[in-house]
């Protein structure tokens, strides 16, 4: 069997894993040679058909697999901690819609990574709870996280992020 030309993307371009590329060689009995895709943009810049600006790779917490962040261009502003959350998971841009608001560790790599994408003025929530009533924000002028109530209205900015 021979395969003049076949393209595999995996994970929105990424590269084609090993394991796959042996599976297929002993499957056909010939080589299988796959070519490179460019598999990610430079932090800061925007993700064709993935949804937003690629923001880096974020480790996974708790053992959680590493994951790449991508930043909506799209953002609400006042609301509630609550309704700041509900709103995230409504974000759809490129087809995606599996948009969240970010951690309060993911708000850290985007004021590392993206703090010009944001308004300096403002905070923004973050997904992670601090108690029942409060939960944490990011500050994207001096770059400090805080904790306030939930019931206090600010900005959110929705991620989406996939398995590195």
């Amino acid at each position: 069997m021979h395969i003049e030309n076949m393209t595999i993307n995996v994970g929105g371009g990424l590269p084609i894993a090993g394991e796959v590329l042996r599976t297929l060689e002993a499957q056909l009995g010939e080589p299988v040679q796959a070519a490179a895709t460019p598999a990610l943009p430079k932090i800061g810049e925007p993700w064709p058909g993935q949804g937003g600006i690629y923001a880096g790779l974020a480790r996974g917490v708790d053992g959680a697999p590493d994951a790449h962040l991508i930043l909506a261009t799209v953002e609400a502003a006042g609301l509630t901690w609550g309704a700041a959350l509900e709103w995230a998971k409504t974000v759809e841009v490129d087809g995606h819609t599996d948009f969240a608001a970010p951690t309060r560790f993911e708000s850290a790599l985007l004021y590392a990574n993206l703090r010009d994408q944001f308004d300096m003025s403002a905070w923004y929530w973050t997904s992670t709870q601090s108690s029942d009533d409060y939960a944490w924000y990011q500050n994207f002028y001096y770059g400090f996280q805080y904790y306030d109530n939930k019931s206090y209205e600010g900005r959110v900015r929705a991620v989406r992020r996939f398995i590195a």
